[in-house]
């Protein structure tokens, strides 16, 4: 089973490394028609990192994409071994390309900060992982991670306002660890606790049957989070133009 996981997380990596045939077709399309002399660095690092970005998302939200399409459910759970050693084997070959991936990103300086970037990117990837078993698309799931990120960052920025403002620290030293592994466990976890509670109870009902933890600890998760960006936000932006 890890083999064939690892072939199936290969091929979705040589597909998203087909964007970067965006970077001759992007050279050409500005030599014939713009003429604005691009440089091939100043297009690479945006493009190598979403390429990066697309195959955390999409690798973790299709996870069981195949099962889903092929109605293979039925055969997955009827196999002698335990559904945490099934879903091991499908997160272990996605999570090693993708570090293959962040570790390819610095050693070609696309990230300067392999420890913040990587930390990002593997944190959007198990968000995908746990978002998985909620949806029946992959289109859906990669809205989802999407709008979950979007709320992980804004939360981010306010817990780091509110740290800076209110002088929760003596100093600036932990700010960061502070303001970005905090939003990381308030969300993280209930996904991950919804996401090992569907595994557990998983059986051959339709999907969206079997989405109750999320919709009983996710969401309310997740409502919380955007009303305490709501709250902050607005004092932040005029704090970051008073300080600008």
């Amino acid at each position: 089973m890890l083999k064939k996981e690892f072939m199936d997380t290969f091929k979705t990596l040589v597909q998203c490394l087909l964007l970067l045939i965006i970077l001759p077709m992007a050279m050409l399309l500005d030599w014939h028609v713009f003429h604005s002399r691009w440089e091939v660095s100043g297009i690479w690092q945006p493009v190598f990192t979403a390429v990066v970005i697309i195959f955390a998302a999409y690798a973790g939200v299709s996870i069981f994409q195949s099962e889903k399409k092929d109605r293979a459910f039925e055969y997955l759970l009827s196999l002698p071994v335990s559904i945490w050693k099934i879903a091991a084997s499908k997160i272990f070959p996605r999570l090693v390309l993708l570090l293959m991936l962040i570790i390819a990103g610095r050693v070609f300086s696309v990230f300067n900060n392999i420890v913040v970037d990587g930390w990002s990117i593997v944190i959007l990837f198990f968000i995908a992982v746990f978002v998985s078993l909620a949806v029946e698309s992959v289109i859906n799931g990669m809205i989802g991670v999407l709008l979950l990120n979007i709320i992980l960052y804004y939360t981010s920025l306010v817990i780091s306002y509110i740290t800076m403002e209110y002088g929760l620290f003596g100093s600036t030293s932990p700010l960061f660890l502070f303001s970005h592994v905090l939003p990381v466990v308030l969300l993280l976890i209930p996904l991950a606790a919804a996401f090992v509670i569907t595994m557990k109870k998983f059986d051959l009902k339709p999907l969206k049957w079997q989405a109750k933890p999320y919709l009983v600890i996710v969401l309310p998760t997740v409502l919380i989070l955007v009303s305490f960006i709501l709250v902050f936000l607005k004092k932040y932006l005029v704090w970051i133009r008073e300080i600008g």
